[in-house]
């Protein structure tokens, strides 16, 4: 959802990454992973606000480019905790 707002160069107004941050609250058993998901979110979400007081274009279009990363690198490690792993998944059970 932060791709569009980002290649637009839109404000998180609505919260995205906000949201996304808060939903590391919830462990589900992936301790380590749903940490370095939460801290690679928060970088993108204070580079993110820093992005409209960038006056030089090609910082500004750095600064997007490793925002987009950093949540990028969130999304894989979301998508791939726990694989490869020898132990097994805990549930809330």
């Amino acid at each position: 959802m932060a791709t569009p707002l980002l290649w637009t160069r839109q404000p998180d107004t609505i919260g995205i990454l906000g949201l996304a941050i808060n939903t590391c609250a919830e462990r589900n058993g992936y301790g380590a992973e749903v940490d370095r998901i939460r801290e690679l979110l928060e970088a993108a979400r204070d580079l993110w606000a820093t992005i409209p007081a960038i006056e030089d274009e090609a910082q500004q279009r750095q600064a997007i480019r490793l925002t987009h990363r950093l949540i990028h690198i969130a999304d894989i490690e979301a998508v791939t905790a726990g694989v490869g792993s020898t132990e097994p998944v805990r549930t809330g059970a």
